[in-house]
């Protein structure tokens, strides 16, 4: 696991391309939970993301662990 912070003023998809090329982190190996549906297009670069409306559950943890390990089979 990673510990990485950046404050980015850009949208959802340009940040974790900042953050995947100064970690050297792939996208594909990122699990992002926000209560904001719109973010979800960070998808397209092979992110796993998971909407936490109303805040983080674990049953949400436990989903987002879940489909991490189902994308990363698949990739």
């Amino acid at each position: 696991m990673a510990d990485y912070h950046e404050v980015f003023s850009e949208t959802k998809l340009k940040h974790f391309e900042s953050i995947s090329e100064t970690s050297g982190i792939p996208c594909t190996d990122m699990l992002f939970f926000d209560d904001e549906s719109r973010n979800s297009n960070v998808k397209e670069l092979g992110v796993t993301f998971v909407q936490s409306s109303g805040g983080l559950t674990v049953e949400m943890m436990k989903d987002g662990l879940k489909r991490f390990q189902e994308n990363k089979k698949s990739s």
